[in-house]
């Protein structure tokens, strides 16, 4: 069935006023009034994952999880220092601070409660990896569930990816790319019009995330959200119903 969300109070309305006047555009108003719905659907893309292309590599690598990542700054300092930063220099990332990023994209169970669209399993993750010590450059897939991540496609794509990302030459420099994907067509079935707004909150999180942790440990980062789409699902190897929603580039940039 059909699950009304009631109207934002006018003191928040107020605080995200940025003119005096406002000029309302049929378009726009029509947009979000696609989405103001919730359609639960009873079939069988309830339990379907996010599926966004298949793992070429048996192997996997488990993710470690410790107390003590390779932090500089502690969580306050990190939000006050935390900006966009592009002046990446083609260095290493060091393997624990992929590890902490790695980590970072697998909600734990209490987490995935709280998300306001009660799962994300048409929400998934990956990275393109082009310069880290000790790990071949690549497409990967991260499978949260159960706490690894395997190569999809081998191969360096940074460049081809910064070029994807209408032509930002300077995305090409960022040691990782990281990647937030879903698949629409299970977004449509589970949620109707709104399952494109769960999915964007998502990747905006998780996107927020790695810009705090890249922070903390003295990494550049920068937040992609244009570049061209079917370009995008061509160079990861996404299937037909799959779109990248989201790109952060991380690594060390100049001092």
């Amino acid at each position: 069935g059909d699950l009304e969300i009631s109207d934002l109070p006018q003191s928040v309305k107020q605080r995200s006023r940025v003119a005096e006047k406002e000029i309302r555009y049929p378009a726009v108003l029509e947009i979000h009034r696609s989405g103001e719905k919730i359609v639960k659907s009873s079939g069988s893309a309830e339990t379907m994952p996010c599926q966004p292309m298949s793992a070429k590599s048996a192997n996997r690598t488990k993710i470690a999880k410790t107390e003590n990542w390779p932090e500089r700054y502690n969580y306050g300092e990190s939000i006050l220092r935390r900006r966009s930063k592009r002046n990446f220099v083609r260095k290493e990332m060091n393997a624990d601070q992929m590890m902490a990023f790695a980590d970072a994209l697998c909600p734990d169970i209490l987490e995935r409660t709280r998300d306001v669209a009660e799962d994300h399993s048409s929400v998934c993750s990956g990275f393109i990896c082009g310069s880290v010590v000790g790990m071949k450059a690549g497409i990967y897939l991260v499978d949260p569930e159960a706490g690894n991540f395997s190569m999809a496609r081998e191969g360096f794509f940074l460049d081809d990816m910064a070029a994807v990302c209408l032509n930002q030459t300077w995305l090409a420099n960022a040691a990782v790319h990281f990647l937030f994907l879903a698949d629409l067509k299970i977004l449509e079935d589970r949620y109707g019009a709104r399952g494109y707004r769960y999915a964007m909150a998502r990747a905006g999180r998780m996107g927020e995330r790695i810009y705090l942790m890249a922070t903390a440990m003295g990494l550049g980062c920068c937040g992609i959200g244009a570049f061209y789409d079917q370009e995008a699902v061509e160079l990861i190897g996404l299937d037909a119903e799959t779109r990248l929603l989201y790109l952060v580039g991380v690594g060390p940039v100049k001092s």
